[in-house]
């Protein structure tokens, strides 16, 4: 089995946890696993991969964290697609090596960086910026990420204006939190830094008190020690 390039079992209504065995499979340049009942973790041991070019198991019932050991696939050009499961991390910073990324148009469809209809959570890396290849779709859309989009990754549909050759697909801020500070939505995991308004508030609030104070302390007109 380690002779194996390709791997392609979509749609076969396969169930049970993805093998971490996979991740010995180093001649593989193509994994294409969707549509089936797959569960349990995604094995950090498929980044031991050094050949794919596409890696794709959307609609499964992955679990829990996006490994960042997987940011190790910098061959990654076509498709990295984990669509429609339950994945509940955030996204790893180390998916921003990602940078041979060109993405895919077949069949009438674009494809490329994929990860929406999970349960991800957090900012959105500034790292992902680095994809400046990437031109047929990035799509992070149904997921409960926070914060403002970052620059860099909002530069990246600016130069799709370009690319005439199909009809890219952009989608982030579909049913998220995005605009809403992170320590707002999720205060357990962040602390809000407070905002010049807030320290003004602040200042207010103390400079009244030492008023108060101060006149609490001071003797009546008249009378004398």
């Amino acid at each position: 089995l380690t002779e194996i390039t390709y791997n392609l079992l979509y749609n076969n209504e396969l169930s049970g946890a993805l093998p971490s065995e996979f991740g010995s499979l180093t001649k593989l340049t193509y994994m294409d696993n969707p549509q089936n009942e797959l569960t349990g973790k995604v094995p950090s041991e498929l980044g031991y991969l050094t050949g794919p070019t596409t890696i794709v198991y959307h609609s499964n019932d992955l679990e829990g964290a996006l490994p960042t050991e997987l940011g190790q696939l910098t061959q990654i050009s076509k498709r990295f697609d984990f669509d429609g499961s339950k994945l509940n991390s955030t996204i790893p910073s180390e998916y921003g090596r990602f940078t041979a990324m060109v993405g895919d148009n077949s069949g009438g469809n674009t494809f490329g960086f994929e990860l929406k209809q999970n349960s991800l959570t957090g900012h959105i890396p500034t790292q992902l910026g680095r994809m400046i290849k990437l031109s047929y779709a990035f799509e992070l859309s149904s997921n409960n990420l926070c914060g403002d989009i970052p620059t860099e990754v909002a530069a990246l549909s600016e130069s799709w204006a370009t690319n005439l050759s199909a009809d890219p697909t952009w989608d982030i801020t579909t049913s998220s939190n995005l605009g809403t500070p992170c320590c707002e939505s999720l205060p357990e995991t962040y602390t809000c830094a407070p905002t010049a308004s807030h320290i003004s508030r602040f200042a207010v609030l103390i400079a009244a008190a030492i008023t108060l104070m101060a006149s609490c302390g001071a003797r009546p007109s008249g009378m004398t020690g």
